[in-house]
C-alpha cells in the first residue's frame, strides 16, 4: 500500500509527503550442481519475511524563476533479503544461519539540487549533492570448497556514502552545442563487525572483518563524460549531423574488500578513457549514420575473479565497434 500527496503553500513553493507499507514472505531455493565431483553440491531452502515494513519520503521544491528550480528530498529505500548456496563442510564445520541467509538492508537518502535553464535558455544545468544512509547493506561473501569460490551475499557494517553530480547541455551557436556531464561518490563504512561462516569457527580463513572507516567498493570516485554536436540543414531535405565524445573512469575498487590492500585478489580495476564518434546524413525519407565505439580499442577491465583451481576470470568493456545504418521511413 503506497500513496503520495502535495500542497502548494505559495505559486512558487511546493512539498509532497508519501508513505509505503508492505508485507512480504519469501521461500528460497538455493540449488547447486556442480561437475566436480559434488565438491560444491547444495540443496539448501529457507523461509523470511517482514510484516509491516513502512517506508516514508519528503520533498519540497522552490521555483527559484520560471526556468529554475531548486528542491530537497528526503527518502528511504528498501532492498530484500535472500539465500546463499553455502554448505556445511564437516560436523566441525558447520554453516551459521548468517551465512546461509542475508537480510534485507535499507537506506536514508538526502538530497539537495537545482535543476534549469541560464542565459536564455542557452544553458541547462542539473546538479545535485546526496548522501545515502545504509542499514545492514548487503555485501559480497565468499565460500571456498577445496578451492572452488562459491559466491554469496552477507550484511556488512552500517555505512554512508556521499557524492555530487553535475549535467549540462550548452547551446554554442546554431551549429555546434556541448556537454559535459561530471560525478562523484565515495563510501565508507560507519561501524566494525566480523562475520564468520561457520558455527563455532573463527578463524581468519572462515571470518571476514569489515573496520570502521573502511572504503566501500563497486563504484568509481570520478566519472566524467564530454561532448560536442555539428548539425546543420545543407537543403530543405537535407540534414547532417556529427558528434564527438570522451569518457572517463577513475579506478574502482571491487567490493570485495574495505580497502586497496585487503583480500581482494584483485584490489581494484584500472582507470581508463574512452572515445566515440557519430556522423549521419538525413534526405528525404532516407537516413545513414556511421558510428565508432571505443576509438582507440581500450581493453577497460569491468569485473575480475581469481580464485583457486577456476583461474583467472576477467570481463572486459567493448572493443573498438564499428556501425553502419540505413533506413527509409514508407509513407
Amino acid at each position: 500500500l503506497y500513496g503520495e500527496v502535495g500542497y502548494r503553500i505559495t505559486p512558487q513553493w511546493q512539498v509532497n509527503a508519501g508513505a509505503r507499507v508492505f508485507n512480504y514472505e519469501d521461500t528460497a531455493l538455493a540449488k547447486i550442481i556442480d561437475y566436480a565431483g559434488g565438491f560444491v553440491d547444495s540443496d539448501i531452502t529457507t523461509t523470511g519475511g517482514d510484516n509491516g515494513r513502512s517506508y516514508y519520503k519528503l520533498n519540497t521544491s522552490y521555483q527559484v524563476t520560471e526556468e529554475l528550480l531548486g528542491y530537497l528530498t528526503f527518502s528511504q529505500g528498501f532492498r530484500r533479503g535472500g539465500t546463499n548456496g553455502f554448505k556445511s563442510l564437516s560436523a566441525t564445520q558447520v554453516i551459521a544461519d548468517t551465512a546461509r541467509e542475508y537480510k534485507p538492508d535499507s537506506t536514508n537518502n538526502l538530497e539537495l539540487g537545482i535543476k534549469g535553464y541560464l542565459f536564455e535558455r542557452r544553458l541547462y544545468i542539473e546538479t545535485g549533492v546526496y548522501q545515502i544512509d545504509w542499514k545492514d547493506p548487503q555485501t559480497y561473501r565468499e565460500q571456498l570448497v577445496s578451492d572452488f569460490p562459491v559466491n554469496g551475499t552477507t550484511n556488512g557494517p552500517d555505512a554512508r556514502t556521499r557524492g555530487w553530480e553535475f549535467n549540462s547541455r550548452l547551446r554554442i551557436n546554431d551549429l555546434f552545442s556541448a556537454t559535459y556531464s561530471t560525478a562523484t561518490t565515495g563510501g565508507k563504512w560507519t561501524d566494525s563487525k566480523t562475520h564468520c561462516l561457520y558455527v563455532n569457527v573463527t578463524t581468519a580463513a572462515t571470518c571476514r572483518t569489515w573496520s570502521e572507516g573502511g572504503k566501500l567498493g563497486g563504484a568509481p570516485k570520478w566519472k566524467h563524460n564530454v561532448g560536442l554536436r555539428f548539425n546543420t540543414t545543407l537543403t530543405n531535405d537535407m540534414y547532417v549531423w556529427g558528434t564527438a565524445s570522451a569518457r572517463y573512469v577513475s579506478k574502482v575498487q571491487v567490493d570485495r574488500s574495505d580497502s586497496l590492500t585487503g583480500n581482494a585478489t584483485v584490489p581494484f580495476y584500472d582507470s581508463y578513457t574512452t572515445y566515440g564518434v557519430n556522423a549521419g546524413l538525413s534526405w528525404g525519407a532516407y537516413d545513414a549514420s556511421l558510428s565508432v565505439r571505443n576509438v582507440t580499442n581500450v581493453q577497460a577491465l569491468r569485473s575480475a575473479q581469481v580464485a583457486g583451481i577456476m583461474g583467472y576470470r576477467g570481463i572486459y568493456g567493448t572493443p573498438r565497434t564499428v556501425g553502419v545504418n540505413f533506413s527509409y521511413r514508407f509513407k
